[in-house]
């Protein structure tokens, strides 16, 4: 009788010293960023500080803020800062993101630290997860103004009416300055929210996802740099000096793969390089520099050797981690997750959810491996082996299940909460009517009252006799 193969697990290979001299790839110019990332750090307190004293300060330096420009026509100093912002980025790529935010500042850090602990965190690969960036960008920048100017225009032309889901936007009436603000702290979330956002963002989504894994799967902002900056003349060249050593590829922690892009196309056309210019600073010929060039838009391969891989390189599939069907799931679940999330207990942000949504569904990815592979690692830990769960898998499992239950849970009373905003807006009835001593409501409003009565209720406290949470008025 055959014997059947005795299947293995992964096996840690031992990592030999060199023997010829070379030293381990390294930046110079982390030094120099964390310097300036400081800075930035320090003109914030200086700014919030300013505010605390005086009790009025320059509105928020926020991206975020341009919202209320766009729906409200206030010009506030985030509008500014955000316009100015792509401004550069069109000029010198995305060298604001590397060089000046926060959030990269936090990313940056939790890797450094983990580095120092023994870990690298690997990079998810997703194919359809990546645009999610995009998406938030255009339903907080560019879907407004959609709307106001273009959807509802036509559907008013052709004599459609206004879904009600649809939500309208306030008639802008022209631009008026609110640079000045005395509530500074107003739009954003209170400090029990902020810590978990930020632990949420920074060790978390970095362990998961990668060095930029919130930039990649969750930063609106990142959405509409990433476009502008294939639009740019702003990239990291290469010359002949170039001996293929990958030590750029080594070094960049925004997961760009260096080596094969100034090989196949002379310079860096990845949008996600953020101009850190780490690859620059630990190339041992001095191949590399930032200089102008064809933008990303119209780049071609070097020669018909470059294009013949790049061209091999988009049709295979193994450069992702999932197939087109686990994509298509994952997608689903990030969604879901993000809905779930959104607004959660009365204070989970956008931002913040987004960042969840992410993690959720790199969690279910491996929550389903534990179910139905045998062997399953995340970074240096082995979860499963030999179709036996490890206590590292049990935890992850457990860690798993709770984050997607929580979304679920949300889910449950977001829903509600949409289904009695839903049953309102079919109330069109004029306030100056309902205020009248005489109102009755008609037997269809009435149900509709009744209905969007009943699921506000239901969403109501556990404690309330509901599903949910408090209701916020």
């Amino acid at each position: 009788m055959a014997k059947r193969p005795r299947q293995r697990g992964n096996v840690s290979l031992p990592v030999l010293e060199s023997t010829d001299g070379a030293k381990r790839p390294r930046s110079k110019r982390g030094v120099w960023r964390a310097a300036v990332l400081i800075g930035v750090h320090i003109v914030f307190a200086i700014h919030i500080t300013q505010w605390l004293i005086v009790g009025s300060t320059l509105s928020p330096v926020e991206p975020s803020e341009s919202m209320q420009t766009l729906e409200f026509g206030a010009i506030n100093t985030g509008f500014v800062f955000f316009v100015l912002a792509i401004l550069s980025t069109f000029l010198f790529g995305r060298f604001l993101c590397g060089w000046g935010c926060h959030v990269v500042a936090l990313q940056d850090l939790c890797g450094w630290m983990m580095k120092k602990l023994g870990t690298r965190p690997k990079p998810f690969r997703s194919r359809l997860l990546v645009w999610a960036p995009l998406a938030f960008g255009l339903y907080m920048f560019v879907w407004p103004t959609f709307k106001r100017t273009v959807l509802f225009p036509v559907m008013g032309a052709v004599g459609l009416e206004r879904p009600v889901w649809l939500r309208d936007v306030p008639e802008l009436r022209g631009f008026h300055a609110e640079l000045i603000v005395t509530d500074f702290w107003a739009t954003f979330p209170p400090w029990f929210v902020a810590i978990p956002f930020f632990l949420v963002i920074g060790f978390v989504a970095v362990y998961l996802l990668g060095a930029k894994g919130f930039c990649t799967y969750g930063c609106p902002y990142g959405g509409i740099f990433a476009p502008t900056d294939l639009a740019s003349p702003a990239k990291i060249k290469v010359n002949d000096n170039c001996d293929a050593s990958g030590h750029c590829t080594a070094v960049c922690t925004s997961n760009v793969r260096v080596h094969e892009e100034v090989r196949d196309f002379g310079m860096v056309v990845d949008p996600g390089c953020m101009k850190c210019l780490d690859c620059v600073s630990a190339c041992p010929t001095d191949a590399l520099s930032f200089g102008y060039a064809a933008p990303a838009l119209i780049a071609k391969p070097r020669n018909k050797e470059a294009a013949a891989r790049v061209a091999k390189k988009r049709k295979n599939p193994k450069r992702f981690d999932l197939s087109i069907r686990e994509e298509l799931a994952l997608a689903v679940v990030f969604v879901l997750v993000f809905l779930g999330y959104r607004g959660f207990l009365n204070h989970v942000p956008m931002l913040m959810a987004a960042g969840i949504a992410g993690i959720g569904a790199f969690l279910a990815w491996k929550l389903w491996s534990l179910v139905a592979k045998p062997n399953v690692r995340l970074q240096r830990l082995q979860l499963k082996a030999d179709g036996r769960v490890r206590v590292s898998g049990v935890v992850l499992g457990l860690i798993a299940v709770g984050v997607l239950a929580g979304a679920a849970w949300g889910g449950v009373v977001n829903s509600l909460r949409w289904s009695a905003h839903l049953e309102h807006e079919r109330i069109r009835v004029p306030l100056a009517v309902v205020l009248r001593p005489e109102y009755a409501a008609a037997p269809r409003h009435a149900m509709h009252a009744d209905r969007g009565t009943e699921a506000f209720e239901r969403s109501r406290p556990l404690a309330d006799g509901g599903v949910g949470w408090s209701l916020r008025p």
